[in-house]
C-alpha cells in the first residue's frame, strides 16, 4: 500500500518525487527526505485560492492545474515543494512570475504565498479510507505540499486568442533562487472557445456540468442552453436552472455576451435563457420583445424556489438536487454543508424504516406524506449523495473531512464517519 501511495505521488508530481520509494514505502525509521522545489508551474482558478482553499483543512487533493483562459477570468500560480522541510520553506520563500501576453509582459513581483496546502497523493482519499477502515492511520497522508502566488493574473475583457507565457522563480530564505521551467496556456475569446464546443448532446452536458467548477468554461455556457432549451424534460429540472444561475452569476462577461446573443438565438433558448439571467441579478429589459406574450409573462414571472430553505414538504428533494448544482458551479462549500445538515434527521429516517416494514407486512396499510417522512427519506437521500459524490470528487471529500471537524455538526460528524457503511445511504 505505501509503494502504491508513492507510485500515485509520482504521477501527480510528473515523476519529480525521489526513486528511493520502495525503500521508504514502511521504514523502521524514517530517513530524511530532502526538501525539493519542483520546476512545473502550476495555474490554478481563482476558485481555489478565493473559495475553496479557506473553507478547507491544511491538507487537501490537489486542483485542476488549468490549460485555457477566457475573458475577466483569473488565475494564480502554484509552486509544489516535496520533503520533510517543506511547509517551513514554502512559508518563508518568495515566488515571482512573469506573464507574457498579446506583446505585453507583467511581472507579480517576488511575495510570500497567499495560501498553502499539503496535497494528497492521487487516490490518497482511498488509501486512508482502506486503512482506517481496518482501524490503521495512513502513515504517509501527503508528500508535496503547494503555495499559490500572492498576486493573480486576469484575462483583460477584450482580450484576444493567443499564448501566455507564463515564467517564475523562487527565492529561498537563504538568498538562493530556484528558477522555475516555463509553461504555456491558452487565452481565448468566448467565439473561439466555443467554436468547436462538444456540447451537442444532453450525456455530454451532464458530463460537462458535473466537472464545471474545476476549470470554469463561461464560453460553453450558451452551446449547454442551447441543448438544454430544446430538450422537453431537461429545460423542466430546477437543478440545471440553478447551476445556470450559479455559473452565470459567476462569470458576469458571459452573462452580457449572452444577453448580446439571444436576440439571433432560437425562440427556446430565449424563453429558458432570460429567467435565469433575470434570476442571476441581470436585467432583461428590453431583451423579451419578440417573445409570444406568454412566454414574456413567463420570464418576467419565473422565480426559483430558495434550495437553502429546508421546509420539509415535497419540494425539499429537488432543493436537495439543486444544492450540488450551486456546488458544481461554483466550488462552494455552503451548499454541501446545507446537505450534510441533514444528516440530523437520522430519528426520522428510523421512524420511515419502521413504516417500510409495516407496509410490508401489510401492503394495505399506507401512511400520509408528513414532515417526518419527508425528512427521513432526505436523510438518506443526503448521505448517499455525500458518499457518493466524495468518492468521485476530491473537493467534496475535502469538505466532508471540514463538517466533521465542525462544532455545528456535531450529531452530523458521526453519520459523516459511516458514509460507506449506513444502510440507508446505500441508495436502494
Amino acid at each position: 500500500m505505501g509503494c502504491h501511495c508513492m507510485l500515485l505521488l509520482v504521477l501527480f508530481l510528473g515523476g519529480s518525487v525521489a526513486s528511493n520509494a520502495q525503500d521508504d514505502a514502511y521504514p523502521k525509521q524514517k530517513k530524511p527526505t530532502p526538501t525539493q522545489i519542483d520546476p512545473e508551474i502550476w495555474v490554478l482558478t481563482e476558485g481555489v485560492v478565493t473559495v475553496q482553499w479557506p473553507s478547507t483543512l491544511e491538507l487537501v487533493n490537489a486542483p485542476t492545474n488549468i490549460s485555457q483562459v477566457e475573458p475577466g477570468q483569473c488565475v494564480y500560480f502554484g509552486v509544489v515543494v516535496t520533503g520533510d522541510d517543506r511547509d517551513r520553506l514554502l512559508s518563508t520563500a518568495r515566488s515571482e512570475f512573469t506573464v507574457q501576453y498579446g506583446g505585453r509582459t507583467q511581472i507579480l513581483a517576488a511575495e510570500k504565498p497567499a495560501a498553502m496546502k499539503q496535497i494528497k497523493p492521487v487516490g490518497g482519499d482511498l488509501v486512508t479510507g482502506a486503512l482506517g477502515a481496518a482501524g490503521i492511520k495512513n502513515p504517509f497522508p501527503s508528500f508535496a505540499s503547494m503555495a499559490a502566488s500572492h498576486a493573480r493574473w486576469c484575462m483583460p475583457e477584450g482580450g484576444s486568442d493567443g499564448a501566455i507565457s507564463v515564467g517564475g522563480s523562487v527565492l529561498r530564505p537563504n538568498g538562493a533562487k530556484v528558477q522555475l521551467k516555463s509553461r504555456t496556456i491558452q487565452a481565448m475569446t468566448f467565439d473561439s472557445a466555443r467554436r468547436n464546443s462538444p456540447l451537442t448532446t444532453m450525456k455530454v452536458v451532464d458530463g460537462w456540468l458535473q466537472m464545471y467548477y474545476t476549470a470554469p468554461d463561461p464560453a460553453q455556457l450558451l452551446p449547454a442552453l442551447r441543448v438544454i432549451s430544446a430538450d422537453t424534460s431537461a429545460r423542466k429540472m430546477l437543478n440545471i436552472m440553478q447551476f445556470f444561475v450559479t455559473a452565470l452569476r459567476e462569470s458576469p462577461l458571459a452573462a452580457a455576451e449572452l444577453l448580446r446573443k439571444l436576440p439571433s438565438e432560437s425562440a427556446a433558448v430565449k424563453s429558458y435563457s432570460l429567467p435565469l439571467l433575470e434570476e442571476a441579478g441581470y436585467s432583461v429589459d428590453g431583451s423579451t420583445g419578440d417573445l409570444p406574450p406568454e412566454d414574456k409573462a413567463a420570464v418576467l414571472s419565473a422565480r426559483l424556489p430558495d434550495p437553502f430553505d429546508l421546509t420539509p414538504n415535497r419540494m425539499l428533494f429537488q432543493k436537495q438536487d439543486m444544492l450540488w448544482c450551486i456546488f458544481l458551479a461554483s466550488g462552494e462549500i455552503k451548499p454541501v454543508r446545507t446537505v450534510a445538515s441533514m444528516l440530523a434527521w437520522e430519528s426520522d429516517y428510523l421512524e420511515l424504516a419502521k413504516l417500510r416494514e409495516a407496509h410490508q407486512r401489510d401492503p394495505n396499510q399506507h401512511a400520509e406524506l408528513t414532515a417526518s417522512i419527508v425528512r427521513g427519506a432526505a436523510y438518506g437521500a443526503a448521505g448517499w449523495s455525500l458518499g457518493s459524490l466524495s468518492r468521485r470528487d476530491g473537493l467534496v471529500a475535502d469538505y466532508v473531512d471540514v463538517i466533521k471537524q465542525s462544532p455545528d455538526f456535531p450529531g452530523e460528524a458521526k453519520q459523516l464517519d459511516a458514509l460507506f457503511a449506513n444502510p440507508a445511504f446505500k441508495g436502494e
